[in-house]
């Protein structure tokens, strides 16, 4: 009989305790997203509006031409060349044809991070950046 002693406070604990019916719901009070730390939400995506392949001249646009190589090929998650990939971190649009972000840049087995400005204006894009101060414009090549 002693070994069981402990089953009837546990018995009575229960038959006390309030629960719902079969037809109630308990509401969860937390917060109304689970999140984990260092989980942090992804960057939005570029626009699509930047998408597709650009070159600093039409000659860039000829897949044909192997001597020019400056063209970029923007997509959502940043950009690319022949030798660089760039991904962006912390984008902002300042405006709906400009956007700032920081990319981290790989290029030439090298890797770095610098503020760039991609900024649209009809079928042309302004890629800038201020350290050093550089300036390329692109046509769509698409």
């Amino acid at each position: 009989m002693l070994r069981n002693g402990w089953l009837a406070p546990l018995l009575l604990l229960v038959a006390c305790t309030d629960l719902p019916g079969e037809d109630e719901s308990i509401a969860y009070e937390g917060p109304s997203a689970l999140t984990v730390p260092g989980d942090e939400a992804p960057a939005p995506p570029i626009p699509v509006e930047f998408h597709g392949r650009w070159g600093a001249s039409a000659a860039d646009c000829d897949p044909a031409n192997t001597y020019m190589r400056e063209s970029i090929t923007v997509g959502p998650d940043g950009f690319t060349n022949h030798d660089m990939k760039a991904s962006f971190d912390e984008p902002r649009m300042t405006s709906p044809k400009r956007l700032e972000a920081r990319f981290m840049i790989e290029a030439q087995g090298e890797t770095w991070s610098e503020v760039v400005i991609l900024t649209r204006e009809g079928d042309t894009l302004l890629r800038s950046r201020n350290s050093p101060k550089r300036e390329t414009r692109y046509v769509r090549c698409d």
